[in-house]
């Protein structure tokens, strides 16, 4: 989660230098250039919008890591208690070593 602010806030920042830089150039010149300054600009500002509502939800991401824990009932604190008490765990075996019954 720390990292994926930190990328957030790193994007953000680079929009809003871009959009401060866009500000401070000279107006007028060929027609091309300032409808691709009002195109970068219009991208530069989606692209802050969005990454402000992406830091805003951070909070409310579940990823892999956590999703994987849960369904392995791993997400929590574990004591040997809790395994003794179960009837059902076993150590992988279904047989005792030795005990087949061969008729040979």
């Amino acid at each position: 989660e720390k990292n994926e602010l930190a990328v957030v806030e790193a994007i953000s920042e680079v929009c809003e230098s871009a959009l401060e830089d866009l500000n401070q150039c000279p107006e007028g010149g060929p027609e091309v250039c300032t409808k691709l300054r009002e195109s970068e600009t219009k991208a530069l500002k989606r692209t802050l919008e969005f990454m402000l509502r992406e830091k805003e939800a951070l909070d409310l991401k579940e990823y892999y890591q956590e999703r994987r824990l849960k369904d392995l009932g791993l997400d929590s604190e574990w004591s040997p208690e809790d395994d003794m008490m179960d009837p059902d765990l076993n150590f992988g075996q279904t047989r005792q070593p030795g005990g087949a019954d061969y008729d040979w």
